[in-house]
Formats: C-alpha cells, sequence, structure tokens
C-alpha cells in the first residue's frame, strides 16, 4: 500500500480514490499495449489512468462493492465487475490479460491462497501477476505497537480494521 496511509487514518474516499502508479509503473514496456484486469478496483481511477496513459489499450476491473459517484461506469473502462472475487467464476476467455493487478486485496479476503492461484489461468503465456500488500513491518506501525502497546485499527491504512491477516516478506 502506498505509505501516504502507514501513519494516518485517512478518509474512505482517499482509500478507493487513490490511483496506484507505483503499480502502474511496474508493468514491463513489451505488455503495456495490451490487456489489464485489476482485481480490487476501488473507483476506477487506475484503470482511467493506464488508458489514458499508454499502460494498457483495454482495462477491465473488478470489485466487491458499488461506490456512488465514481468511475465504476466511465464508458474508458472496457469492462467493470462488482461482486465478490472470491466467490465470482471469472467471466473472461483464460489467457486474455497481458497484466492481472491486485493491489492490497489478499489482506482482506478469506482464502488468499486460492485468490494467488485463480487469476493464472486468465493470463496470456508472457503474462504477469502484479499484487501488494500493507507492510506490518513499517516502522510507524511497528512503534506503535510495540512502544505504545496500541494495535488500533482504522479505516483504512496497513491497520486496517477490514484487514483479516498480515504478511510479511517471507510468507
Amino acid at each position: 500500500m502506498n505509505n501516504q496511509y502507514a501513519n494516518k487514518e485517512a478518509s474512505y474516499e482517499e482509500y478507493f480514490n487513490n490511483i496506484r502508479v507505483e503499480l502502474l509503473n511496474l508493468i514491463p514496456n513489451n505488455l503495456r499495449d495490451g490487456k489489464l484486469l485489476e482485481i480490487g478496483a476501488g473507483t476506477g481511477n487506475t484503470l482511467i489512468h493506464a488508458k489514458e496513459n499508454g499502460f494498457a489499450t483495454e482495462v477491465h476491473g473488478i470489485e466487491l462493492c458499488k461506490i456512488t459517484n465514481s468511475n465504476q461506469e466511465n464508458p474508458l473502462l472496457d469492462n467493470f465487475i462488482i461482486g465478490n472475487v472470491e466467490s465470482l467464476t471469472f467471466p473472461y476467455e483464460k489467457k486474455s490479460f497481458d497484466v492481472i493487478i491486485c493491489g492490497d486485496v489478499l489482506e482482506h479476503l478469506l482464502d488468499p491462497y486460492t485468490m494467488v492461484e485463480k487469476p493464472r489461468e486468465y493470463l496470456t503465456d508472457d503474462g504477469i501477476i502484479i499484487l501488494s500488500l500493507p507492510n506490518i513491518r513499517e516502522i510507524n506501525v511497528l512503534k506503535q505497537i510495540v512502544f505504545q502497546g496500541d494495535f488500533k485499527y482504522v479505516e483504512a491504512g496497513i491497520l486496517d480494521k477490514t484487514h483479516l491477516r498480515f504478511f510479511a516478506k517471507k510468507t
């Protein structure tokens, strides 16, 4: 997750409107003219940015909930699905995406290990999955937990109250 949320409580709007440029920048140049699927696409802003700035020519998104006054229905989006990614049957053909982004989603899922495997069959042979996870070892979070004895959950960020689990680099 973007470190702007590391040590503060972020608003709902900030959290879901964030354009994940740092993840888009990880897309190799040879895959930037293809199809992109974002799982946990929020308001759709990252997908629109991707299409407008040459990261993908076709963009698709999946988000758990409808977000009013958002870009989820923007005509620049080729497809946007509202649904639970853990139970959703993907309506896409196998091997149809060059890039799948799953930014700060796994920590919210009941079975993140299955979710790491599920999208693979939708990747082209040279496609990639880009994912990110909150870093529970971030220094400000560790200070709060270790020195202040406070494991306080907040609306958004590393200690987001909807996180079901945490990961470290080894896991």
